[in-house]
């Protein structure tokens, strides 16, 4: 669930990228991988303009909560469930990444 990402990700000691950062880092290591690519690409560029500049360690369930109220006011529920689906994958990397780094440290 995106909370238990959220709630790790808060934990995290270390000085937390943006959003924006850590799509891009999606985006750099999944692009091959990527299907759909412009639907992809619009996702992305929502969630970014939406959540972007929030560090991951400070994005909480009420910002995911409020991005998904402002579009269902303008997409239908599948692509809201799209974004959302997004958002969970791009937070595990980050999760990931985080737990990696750590283990290199100790």
């Amino acid at each position: 669930k995106i909370r238990d990402v959220l709630n790790h990700l808060a934990d995290a000691e270390a000085v937390s990228p943006t959003l924006n950062e850590v799509i891009d880092k999606y985006i750099e290591e999944n692009s091959q991988f990527l299907t759909s690519a412009n639907s992809t690409d619009y996702i992305l560029r929502k969630l970014k303009q939406s959540l972007g500049t929030v560090p991951i360690k400070d994005l909480t369930s009420d910002n995911v909560s409020a991005m998904v109220v402002t579009l269902r006011k303008t997409v239908k529920p599948a692509t809201v469930n799209r974004h959302v689906q997004f958002l969970r994958a791009v937070l595990r990397r980050a999760q990931k990444q985080l737990l990696k780094s750590k283990l290199e440290v100790h």
